[in-house]
């Protein structure tokens, strides 16, 4: 029997944001993770701990359910036991990551049109130089 091939790094990685709670609270800093390469395997665990480091909830989402948008959530004990009280008010913003070099084919595909003639203005200026210019499949 082969082993099993190896989980990308970013997916073994873990993130830790530790902040201290006071009344009132004040806003924690972001917490960014930059590139995940398998987001349908990655998940993202919330722990709440009081000062003495005993665990008050937690919660493990993953990362592919997660919506953009202002959010409470709901934590949860040891047990994996809904607690009643205890929830988490976040901002989560999603983006997709284009690896470098790649940004010009996302804009163009997202953007068709503007793309379309942004290539036909180019055309012109290369035309007007005395250029002749191989033209685009539509």
């Amino acid at each position: 029997l082969s082993s099993p091939p190896s989980l990308p790094p970013s997916v073994s990685l873990s993130h830790y944001l530790s902040l201290s709670l006071s009344l009132p609270p004040s806003l924690p800093p972001s917490l960014s993770l930059t590139q995940v390469i398998l987001p349908d395997l990655a998940v993202l665990r919330i722990a709440v701990y009081d000062d003495n480091n005993k665990l008050i909830g937690q919660r493990i989402l993953p990362l592919e359910g997660l919506q953009a948008g202002y959010r409470h959530i709901s934590l949860r004990n040891e047990g994996n036991k809904p607690l009643s009280l205890p929830t988490v008010f976040c901002n989560i913003v999603l983006k997709t990551y284009v690896p470098e070099g790649f940004g010009a084919i996302v804009d163009a595909l997202s953007d068709p049109k503007k793309f379309l003639s942004i290539a036909e203005k180019r055309a012109d200026q290369m035309r007007a130089l005395g250029i002749e210019t191989v033209a685009t499949p539509v």
